[in-house]
């Protein structure tokens, strides 16, 4: 029968064989002693046990204890259409990172029309004006590109500027979701432990 106990640690849940129950292993995520239980214990009593063993016999112990780590629940729970739609999870998140590259391709094709437009407003028409007669010498066109490359440089400098704004914009309004979503698995994960130490 598996022993099931947690690394006072990083809260790694392990599992292992009941015949190394009251020795010590080494968590096989942090590495730190843990102290495997003689029953199926908190993490709490866990780390109350000080059972001394050598370097050897941890790695022995270590080499056969398993580690478990659950999916979080966000990813369960936001494929749960109930969960979706009473608000226990939410759609923002990701609409959120859609929105972010929306912005960025937007920015960056707002600032390409920009220059192609700079540029094509480089093009003037130079009246020659008019002789003697009154006659029309005509016009020449005459390109000057200096709104043109104005407009390019000036993109290349503010362009970066815009994207880390909206990056940093979107990343503010995801940790309030994220708040809420940790929060909440943390609240089912100590669920879990408890019904396994009621069990």
């Amino acid at each position: 029968m598996a022993i099931t106990f947690f690394c006072p640690s990083c809260n790694a849940k392990m599992n292992i064989d009941d015949k190394y129950a009251g020795m010590q292993t080494k968590c096989i995520q942090c590495q730190a002693a843990v102290a495997i239980p003689n029953k199926n214990t908190s993490p709490l009593e866990d780390a109350c046990d000080d059972i001394p063993a050598d370097e050897e016999t941890l790695d022995t112990l270590a080499a056969h204890a398993s580690v478990h780590n659950p999916a979080p629940a966000t990813i369960e729970q936001t494929s749960n259409l109930s969960d979706v739609l009473a608000f226990r999870s939410f759609i923002a998140p990701t609409l959120i990172k859609i929105l972010f590259w929306v912005w960025v391709v937007g920015g960056v094709v707002c600032w390409l029309i920009s220059v192609v437009i700079a540029f094509k407003n480089g093009y003037k028409e130079v009246y020659s004006g008019y002789n003697l007669r009154g006659y029309n010498l005509g016009s020449t066109t005459e390109f000057d590109a200096t709104a043109g490359i104005v407009t390019f440089s000036a993109g290349l400098v503010l362009l970066p500027i815009y994207i880390l704004v909206v990056r940093l914009w979107c990343e503010m309004l995801i940790v309030i979701f994220r708040l809420y979503e940790e929060t909440r698995d943390i609240h089912t994960l100590l669920g879990e432990r408890n019904s396994e130490n009621v069990l």
